[in-house]
């Protein structure tokens, strides 16, 4: 499967991470774990932060809030619920402190 012209999409949002309508973007958002694998680190370093945003009412340099929530699309809302899930589970075997940092992901 391929992505389609994100710019062609009804309801583009250039700032989204997948894109609603692009067949690939619904793909990775509909494959749970293995579709967030495929992200790159920048944009998994974005969706965490916006599942932090979102899951624990942080304020990670993202104040962008809709029928989303603080995600830009619903193919992002399914893959951040699937990161938070993620998170849970190392929680749960864990130091929580450590799991919920904003910058885990950073590549900067």
């Amino acid at each position: 499967m391929a992505h389609v012209a994100h710019q062609a999409l009804l309801g583009y949002d250039p700032e989204a991470i997948l894109k609603d309508g692009c067949p690939e973007c619904e793909r990775r958002a509909n494959s749970g774990l293995r579709g967030i694998l495929e992200l790159d680190a920048n944009n998994l370093n974005r969706l965490w932060r916006r599942m932090l945003n979102e899951r624990m009412s942080f304020q990670v340099n993202d104040q962008h809030q809709d029928k989303w929530g603080r995600y830009r699309s619903a193919c992002e809302q399914q893959a951040g619920e699937q990161l938070y899930l993620l998170g849970v589970l190392e929680e749960k075997r864990r130091n929580p402190s450590d799991t919920w940092d904003p910058d885990r992901f950073d590549v900067s």
